[in-house]
Parts: structure tokens; sequence; C-alpha cells
């Protein structure tokens, strides 16, 4: 099978972006002023990079809010001169807009700098950037009015200068540049680049791959820094941290770059807390991105936190919330003892646990007296429940009895086994022994795993952390082994049938309300 290589633009790809931009642009209308508005709002624009923003981009500034940390951010790369800048932001909050396209076209028609340099992950994707920034210095109806047109019709998309006129006597090159390229002997005739924005440089590919991440790291802090004039210049990095050990990840973390400036921001600050808050509410309500991280799961992490998890995630001792008292109307009729078996007979871990879902709410008896064990009252919400752990190596032989047990105290609607056909057929056959003596059968459904193990349990570190799972108190080793299991995770040794069990459960409580509200006419 051939390697499949980045899908590169086409030149259908590129005039179909440029209707695009066309379109907006017929939506943008010269301003109403005299010569006098016009002279003051263009001295305005060169020192206010916001009003320069949305006087002259309407089309793409169309909020009149912020991120929080905007303001610091334009702060940063606007006033840090012959320092490395390193920024990861949140996908989705405008990083690229604002420093990727506004900020050139402010260098440009003030004449602040006389050669950035674009650079992306691939050649095309940096063209199409300059392309869009071109586009507007071509068709922008009040740009020209203020400023003139400052770049021929027929200038090329990836490398492109201005005109040379008594308002711009210093033309100024803008070059869309590929992040794996050399910059060595890169030169605007006898100058060299006084800008260079490294923008989302590296893929999931190449960021999981060390050796590709090291020749970046080359490549950016070899040949493109030294390729900077010998002053006043501006090197920006910015992009979102898409997993650990990624090259934007070494940049903000390694010791090596602890000269660098560093920022780091997050779509949702104090997660997990009463005063959890979304950094930009207007655009991206708290609500929406909780919802967003049940489809992204652990993804969420490195899109829009910054702080990717590997698959499998990191739980924190701290974030387990445990109550010494069930809700008073919770429903034992549809408790759940969800199994994770293992097949030999001998003494491997095990691990099953009780678990009910709980809608809590201002309508329940104990609304105002449920408290977890710090004394904090339990929100309204939708919780998922974990009673009576058993998480142990044993014999199959006292598991099954332990089964026997639980069912015969806590009468769960269903026991839910998540295995393989043979450990289907080798609990059958070892609870098939035991029912007789009994005088009833176990109510045990087998189901196969539907979805990534680790994907699932990575699923669980936002729930964990919000408290929207909540585990009931008790001092046993079982307890303490579950917690074990989730804070070192990953770790050589360590089982995971306690943090597999957990979600298993989650997905079998999901399946069985969803099928409770099904109404039979």
């Amino acid at each position: 099978m051939k390697k499949k290589l980045h899908r590169r633009f086409t030149e259908r790809d590129f005039q179909r972006e440029k209707l695009k931009v066309l379109k907006m642009l017929e939506e943008v209308t010269l301003f109403e002023d005299t010569v006098l508005d016009r002279t003051e709002r263009v001295s305005k624009a060169e020192n206010d990079f916001w009003f320069f923003c949305h006087a002259y981009f309407p089309h793409y500034f169309t909020t009149q809010t912020q991120a929080e940390f905007h303001p610091e951010m334009v702060e940063t790369v606007t006033t840090t001169r012959e320092q490395v800048v390193a920024i990861a932001a949140p996908r989705g909050f405008s990083k690229s807009t604002i420093v990727s396209f506004a900020l050139i076209l402010w260098w440009i028609v003030y004449q602040k700098r006389y050669f950035p340099v674009l650079s992306m992950e691939t050649q095309d994707k940096a063209e199409m950037q300059t392309w869009r920034i071109l586009l507007e210095l071509q068709n922008n109806p009040r740009l020209i009015m203020d400023f003139g047109k400052l770049v021929s019709d027929d200038a090329a998309r990836g490398d492109f200068t201005t005109v040379v006129s008594e308002v711009h006597p210093n033309p100024t090159r803008v070059l869309a540049f590929s992040g794996g390229m050399s910059a060595r002997g890169l030169a605007n005739a006898q100058f060299r680049p006084d800008a260079w924005i490294n923008d989302d440089l590296e893929g999931r590919k190449l960021a999981r791959n060390p050796k590709r991440v090291e020749s970046l790291e080359d490549v950016v802090f070899a040949d493109n820094l030294g390729a900077m004039c010998a002053s006043d210049w501006i090197f920006l990095i910015i992009g979102t941290v898409i997993c650990r050990g990624s090259f934007l990840d070494k940049v903000l973390k390694h010791k090596d770059y602890e000269t660098i400036v560093r920022k780091k921001y997050r779509a949702i600050e104090n997660f997990g807390l009463p005063t959890a808050r979304s950094t930009w509410e207007e655009l991206h309500p708290l609500k929406k991105l909780l919802a967003l991280m049940t489809f992204m799961r652990h993804r969420f992490w490195a899109e829009k936190m910054n702080d990717p998890k590997e698959i499998g995630g990191e739980f924190s001792e701290e974030w387990f919330r445990f109550i010494r008292d069930l809700p008073a109307e919770l429903d034992y009729t549809r408790l759940i003892d969800q199994i994770d078996p293992s097949y030999s007979l001998g003494g491997d871990n095990k691990a099953c646990y009780i678990m009910a879902q709980y809608a809590h709410s201002p309508s329940r008896r104990d609304w105002l007296t449920w408290r977890d064990m710090n004394g904090n009252p339990i929100q309204e919400g939708l919780y998922t429940l974990v009673m009576r752990p058993y998480n142990r190596k044993a014999p199959i032989d006292d598991f099954i009895g332990e089964l026997f047990k639980r069912f015969e105290r806590w009468k769960p609607f269903a026991l839910r086994c998540d295995g393989s056909f043979a450990q289907k057929d080798m609990y059958k056959r070892e609870i098939a022994r035991v029912e007789p003596a009994k005088h009833y059968n176990l109510p045990i459904k087998f189901t196969l795993k539907q979805r990534n193990k680790e994907e699932k349990i990575a699923a669980l570190e936002p729930l964990i952390q919000r408290g929207m799972i909540i585990f009931l108190f008790e001092e046993s080793d079982d307890m303490e082994n579950t917690i074990i299991q989730f804070t070192r995770h990953g770790e050589p040794g360590i089982p995971d049938d306690g943090p597999d069990a957990i979600a298993e459960g989650i997905e079998s409580l999901k399946r069985m309300h969803k099928k409770a509200r099904v109404t039979m006419v």
C-alpha cells in the first residue's frame, strides 16, 4: 500500500477560497466620513491593534468580545523584540486569524515590518494564508480607501511585494514558507527577514515522531532563527499542543528553552471547580465546551486545553469524590454489577462494581443535605455512583462465589460481564456449576467490547475530575487497588481491570437507560 501523503491544495481550492473571501468583502462597505475622520482613524489604528482589526476586517472580527487571553497574547506578539515567543492557544479561538492574518496586515499597511515570513506545516497551507492576506490588500474597500492599493493585481499569492508610493516609500515582501524547509541564504535584496511567524508547524504524525520533532527543532532554531536580521527582529511560534513530546510541547516545557517567552492558554479555566469558566463565553459557552468534551474525549485536552493526555489518561488522587451515604431516592431496582473478568483459572486480577446512574435535582428530598465527604453539597446533575468494589487477584472459584454474594446482598437489575467468547464459555460453565445449589439463575449478560479500552478509560478523566463519578467510601484493599489502578494507569505491571470495569459500566448504564426510555404503544 502506498504511503498516504498530505493532501495538497489544488488550484481549484485556491480559487474556491478566493470566491469565499470576495463574497465576504461584498458586505464590507466604505467608511462614510470626512478627510479629518479618515486621518484620525488611520492614526488611531496605527497604535491600537484591536481598533485596526474591527475597523478594517469586520467580516473576520464579527464579535465585539475577545477571549480572556487575547489582550495578553497581542501585547506579547506586538511588543517583544529580539526574543523568541512561543504561544499555545486552544483550537478555534482565533489565534491564526489574529497573529497570522491581521497582525501581518497591520505590519504591511503601517510598514512596521519589511520582510515578514509565514511558515506553516506545508507550503500550500502557508500559501493559502498569504493568499487571504493578498486578497484583502487587493479587494478590501476600507483598506484601499485609507491606504490605497498596496499590491498589484498580478501579485503572487505565496511571495508578493507591496508597490512603492509616497505613502509607502519602502516595499514590504511577504513570503509563505514550509515548516520543514531550511531558510539558509534567505534574503530580500540586501534585507533579511525581520519577522517570522511559525504557525501550526506540525501535524499529528510528525508530532509523534521524535526524530522528526528533533529535525524540526534544528530547522526552526538553527536555520530559520539564524536567518533573521541583525536587530529588532520578531520570531513567533504559535499553535496547539497536539500531543506530548511534540515540537511545541517541548518548547513550552523543556529547560533548554527557559529563556523563551512562553505562554499557554486554555479554553476552560478552573476546570473541575465550581468556578470553572470559558475563556471566551460569547463564542464558546462553557456548557457547549463541556458537551464537546464528551465527543472529543481525551482529544479535548490537546485541542482545547493544550494539556494533552495520552490514551489512558492521567488521574490524580485528589480528583476522586467520595460519599458516606447513598442518595435518599436512589432506585435500587436499577443497579447493575459490572464485571471485568480474567481468563485463567488461577490468580489473575478481577474486578466488579455495583453501579447506578442518579439524577440529583432540587426536587429530591435530600437536595440540601446530600454532601460528599469534604462537606461539599452535591450539585444538580447526572451522576454515576460506584459502590462495593471488588478488585483483587483471586481464583475463579472465589470470584464466582463473590458474584453470588453480591447478587444476594444488592439484588442488581443485571450483571454485565465484558469478555471474549472464551471467557464467556468458561464463566457460563463455572456459574452453571454453582446455580443448582443456590436454587436460582444468576442474571448475567456477556457483552463484547464496543470501543477501544484505552479510549474508554481516557474518557473517564473529565468525569472523575469534575466529580461526576462518585464512589461510596469504604476502607478496603479493593478500593485502594481501584485508586492505584487509576493513578498509575499505564505503568508496567499495574492491572487496569478496575478502570476498565467502571468505563464499561458507564456504557452499560447508558444502554440500559436508553432502552428504558422506549415506550411500547
